[in-house]
This record gives structure tokens, sequence and C-alpha cells, in this order.
């Protein structure tokens, strides 16, 4: 795993950390105009990949720029862990949150395998009854809805397949990573493998952010439908001509404005009294 940045981290904000179950975890605070709320912050490798520089950058933005802390888990990572095993370790990290946050004063931002993972772990805490409070608004980017595709969710990623520079599409496929990883899995994890097959019925408002130009944008009709179905309030945002979370590129007009967006939201957190 890279080293964690921990000078970068220091000289920006207050840096905390705590182990939720087999979870190290950072827990970055404004140094000055903190409001007591908290984003959740899963980074774009998921269970895959440990967070890199741009997680760290955009999750000091955060706090520079909203006044809010950023929970940042470091995943258990596949292959080591076995996917239901980092579910499982996450889900103390809910928990955590919703001990140190009140009602409508937590959020989630995740981006790629981080937001799939993100909504694996609602699926797990449904099951489960919902032991814990969930944040009140999640900004998922660019999540992988369907493990593998459809027939016409593949005719539609070939269409979008040159312009994806990111992710191809046999990742999403049974002889690809994906398809590795869920054969790996256990039975009860494996259903988590087609989300827009689930129920998301009790999923918190949501914003979905998807470029035009990515494969995972082939999925999300169906998730609409699935939301729309169960009165799940979702938030559609289609990034014109965009790649795989561009909201994680400062260097890019686009992710600039973009982060801008996910500020905004997160302002509206309510602080605690």
């Amino acid at each position: 795993m890279p080293e964690i940045p921990y000078d970068l981290l220091i000289s920006r904000a207050e840096l905390a950390e705590v182990n939720t179950g087999s979870c190290q975890t950072l827990i970055l605070s404004p140094k000055e105009n903190a409001k007591g709320t908290g984003v959740l912050y899963f980074s774009a490798g998921g269970f895959l990949i440990p967070p890199g520089e741009k997680d760290y950058r955009l999750a000091l933005k955060i706090t520079e720029e909203t006044g809010c802390d950023v929970i940042l888990p470091l995943c258990p990572l596949y292959p080591d862990v076995p996917l239901q095993d980092t579910v499982s370790a996450l889900l103390e990290c809910v928990r955590l949150v919703a001990n140190r946050y009140p009602e409508r004063s937590s959020a989630v931002l995740a981006f790629s395998l981080g937001a799939t993972l993100c909504l694996y772990l609602f699926l797990e805490l449904k099951e489960k009854g919902f032991p814990y409070q969930l944040p009140s608004r999640w900004l998922l980017n660019s999540p992988f809805l369907r493990i593998p595709p459809t027939k016409d969710e593949l005719h539609y990623m070939d269409i979008l397949a040159p312009f994806d520079v990111t992710i191809p599409k046999v990742f999403l496929m049974p002889d690809g990573l994906m398809g590795r990883v869920f054969a790996e899995a256990s039975p009860s994890i494996r259903r988590f493998a087609d989300i827009t097959g689930c129920n998301p019925g009790g999923m918190p408002e949501t914003d979905l952010y998807v470029g035009t130009r990515e494969i995972a944008f082939a999925c999300v009709e169906e998730f609409e439908k699935s939301c729309e179905t169960s009165g799940i309030i979702l938030h559609v945002h289609e990034g014109l001509g965009m790649m795989h979370c561009w909201g994680l590129y400062s260097e890019m007009k686009e992710g600039r404005k973009l982060q801008k967006e996910y500020f905004d939201v997160l302002r509206t957190l309510s602080r605690i009294k």
C-alpha cells in the first residue's frame, strides 16, 4: 500500500487515525471554521487500489472549502481480502460516522469502485435492517452498476469504448477482474453484482455523476428506473463529453467546476448544535 502523505495532510488539516474493526480510517478536520459535519469519502480504487494523490488532495479541499470533516477509510484490498470481508470491515466505519454526526450532518462522496462499494454497503445494511443511521446525502461518481452487463448494455459499451480512456469493457466481464472478484466472493455477496436488479428502497437522496464518454454510462438508465419505482430521490448528472470520474481532475476546468458543485451540496449539511 502506498504511504500516507502525512506531511501534506498535517500541513493543511487536523489529522486523527482510528481503527474501525479491521479497517484503518483517517479523519481530516479543518484547521479553522469547522462546522462539525462529516463527509464519508470512498476513494476511486475502492477495494482494489488504495487512495491516490488526487483523493487526498480533494479530501483536503473539502475540509478547506466546506468546513466538513472528511472520514477516509483505507479499505482492506482484494485479493488479500475477499470482498465480503471488506464490506464487513467498512460497516464499522459507517457506525463511526453515525455515532459522530447527528441526523443530516453527514454525507457520502465516492468515486468509481468506491461508489460501487458504497452501494454494496447500502445493500448489506439494508439486509441487516439498517442498524446504523446512514449519511443523508450521497454523491456517487461513475459507479459500476451491473457485473457483467446485459447484452444491450455491452452493445452500448462497444459504442462508448473508443472514448473511454480509463476503463476497458473486459474489466466488468466474467473473465475480467471484477468477474474474478465475484467468482471468489461468498454467495451472500454475489447478489450485489447486479445493483440495478436490487431494490434501492431506503437509499438516501443521491446525486449520480456519470460522463457520457464512459462505459459506466450504459447501465445508468436501468438504475434510474429502479430508483423511480422505489420512490428514491435520484439526481442524475450527465457530464457531456466527460470521462470516468472527471470530478477528481483538478487540472481540468470541468473537474474544478464539478468540485464546486460538490462543495455547494456539502455546505448544506446541518451544523451540529
